[in-house]
């Protein structure tokens, strides 16, 4: 079961933000199982009668999982895909993330540094198994909501990617962790953008984001 349902403050604003801005059209980065974040969308959309939700997920066993807990609704496609090529990725080296003031991991513990140390090459060991990113491969498709909740160290990739064809970011991870930090920092300076809610203490802490103006 994943982290983000229908009962936790997150889900609850993913669901929320799709039926109040009826976000028809909606993207999901690190789907995991289908469990989680995924039926968040689905119940938010559900009574929309056009709709497509894009579930991405780079592991290939969860992938089955989402497909299987998906299966139901013609109007969820599923990748099993990396977001971004190696190539594209702006965090290559780990001191560059270690170091970064966007780098929100708390470093409370002896040993934590190598543990984050290994999530780097690990996942950017599983991007490398791709080639072409699926934000690459469909560079035009618009979006009426984001959720980047997949890798760690490719948050900020997927979103300047995304930035200029997405109307609303629901960003996990953004707070005590490195994923989305750069990206809410990045957005909360911007006048084109306002923020529908922030919580820093819900897990690793999660925003809502708006374009003023919709595309």
């Amino acid at each position: 079961m994943g982290e983000i349902n229908n009962y936790d403050a997150f889900g609850s604003a993913i669901i929320n933000t799709i039926k109040r801005y009826n976000l028809k059209n909606n993207l999901e980065i690190g789907s995991w199982d289908g469990t989680g974040s995924t039926q968040c969308f689905i119940e938010g959309m559900k009574d929309f009668d056009t709709k497509s939700l894009t579930c991405l997920e780079l592991r290939t066993d969860r992938y089955q999982h989402l497909v299987n807990n998906t299966s139901q609704y013609n109007w969820v496609k599923c990748y099993n895909m990396t977001t971004v090529s190696y190539e594209s990725l702006i965090y290559k080296d780990f001191e560059d993330v270690w170091n970064s003031p966007y780098n929100g991991i708390p470093d409370n513990e002896p040993g934590k540094k190598d543990l984050v140390n290994k999530w780097f090459v690990d996942d950017t060991g599983d991007i490398k198994k791709f080639g072409k990113g699926f934000l690459e491969t469909y560079p035009d498709e618009k979006y009426d909501g984001v959720l980047i909740d997949g890798g760690e160290f490719s948050g900020y990739t997927e979103f300047l990617m995304l930035k200029d064809r997405t109307n609303v970011f629901f960003l996990d991870d953004y707070y005590n962790a490195f994923k989305t930090r750069q990206v809410a920092a990045e957005l909360e300076k911007d006048n084109e953008w306002e923020p529908i809610i922030a919580e820093k203490n819900t897990r690793n802490g999660f925003a809502v984001i708006k374009k003023k103006t919709f595309l």
